[in-house]
């Protein structure tokens, strides 16, 4: 990622608001110059897809009033949205390979005669593991330079500092005994009880408090999403999560974030992640799912059907949700198979769209 000394000072700037203030409306409306002239763009928005009440909706943009509407109204047809979802990454309009297919061209075309746009950037917002909505960038006119792929990346790293500044404003941290802080190494600088003892049984009394370093499964697993956490600017690798195959079968879930002041770009000496350990029963009550009971009666689901559609909303690939539950990626694909049957949805991002209504 290349980022010019102008590029460099938008984004400490941005990134010293989101971490001094919480992350609102007016936040946005304050950040959003920066995040324009850091991309070189014209219009930003957030869209989140609302799944305790009815649609999803775009809850800031500096896009026209009328646009905001009208993009609303034909979400359903989104196509970049529909492919950020089903990849799994960032998404822009121009990589898209059919994107000027005809059964694209009404929704490109009807946005275009109220903002013509040349180009646009989706980056998937996540929040405890779960695809909320995104972050989208744009550039106006028809014939303005489409997004380059270091553009790509200068754009999802002011998505990690919003995500992560939505995060923290969405929901509070639990208590000290759940949380550790880890420096950049993965080293453990302090831990509270219920997380130190979660680390002492999956990696050991002699190195939880450099679990890196363990020369076992569990170490390995662990350093590398750390790394991909710290490393990646990708929203999926947030969660670290490990089953004992011992005869107990205990399942762990651990959730990183940033801490405020985190990062070169701050100048700041202390570089330290948060790791929240969450209980099984918290994962069963993510306030950000849907209500998977009504779900579940409304489309005559089955339990296992539920426990795929959770891991759909985590982000998870068929594998990982199969690697969750302890079934076969097969056996998740003819779950998935019998939900879009069901529900009538076709796709991932169909079913993600069809149950936030």
């Amino acid at each position: 990622m290349i980022l010019s000394e102008r590029q460099q000072g938008e984004i400490r700037k941005l990134a010293g608001l989101l971490y001094s203030q919480s992350l609102d409306a007016k936040t946005l409306q304050e950040a959003c110059p920066w995040i324009c002239r850091t991309m070189d763009a014209h219009y930003f928005a957030f869209c989140r897809f609302s799944f305790s009440q009815p649609g999803g909706s775009i809850l800031f943009s500096n896009n026209p009033p009328e646009f905001v509407g009208v993009y609303n109204h034909v979400q359903e047809k989104d196509f970049i949205m529909k492919n950020m979802v089903s990849r799994r990454r960032t998404i822009s309009l121009r990589t898209i390979q059919e994107w000027n297919a005809r059964s694209n061209r009404d929704f490109v075309s009807l946005l275009q005669k109220i903002r013509p746009f040349c180009d646009g950037i989706y980056v998937p917002a996540i929040f405890q593991g779960n695809l909320i909505g995104f972050w989208a960038i744009a550039r106006a006119g028809l014939h303005t330079p489409v997004f380059t792929p270091n553009d790509f990346r200068i754009f999802e790293l002011l998505s990690c500092f919003l995500s992560d500044a939505a995060g923290r404003s969405f929901a509070s941290l639990p208590g000290p005994d759940h949380t550790a802080h880890l420096n950049a190494r993965g080293e453990v600088l302090r831990a509270g009880s219920r997380i130190s003892k979660s680390f002492q049984e999956i990696f050991g009394s002699t190195v939880w408090e450099c679990p890196g370093r363990g020369n076992t499964p569990a170490g390995r697993a662990f350093y590398e999403r750390f790394r991909s956490f710290l490393y990646s600017a990708s929203p999926f690798s947030s969660r670290f999560t490990w089953k004992h195959t011992n005869g107990n079968g205990k399942k762990y879930e651990f959730s990183f974030q940033l801490q405020p002041g985190f990062g070169s770009l701050l100048r700041c000496a202390t570089e330290t992640v948060i790791l929240v350990f969450q209980q099984p029963e918290e994962c069963d009550t993510d306030t950000s799912l849907p209500s998977l009971k009504k779900v579940q009666e409304l489309y005559e689901l089955t339990d296992n059907e539920i426990s795929v559609i959770r891991g759909i909303y985590k982000g998870y690939t068929n594998s990982e949700i199969g690697v969750s539950l302890g079934v076969s990626e097969s056996t998740v694909k003819r779950r998935s198979g019998s939900i879009y049957e069901k529900t009538r949805a076709g796709s991932r991002s169909r079913l993600l769209f069809l149950l936030s209504r």
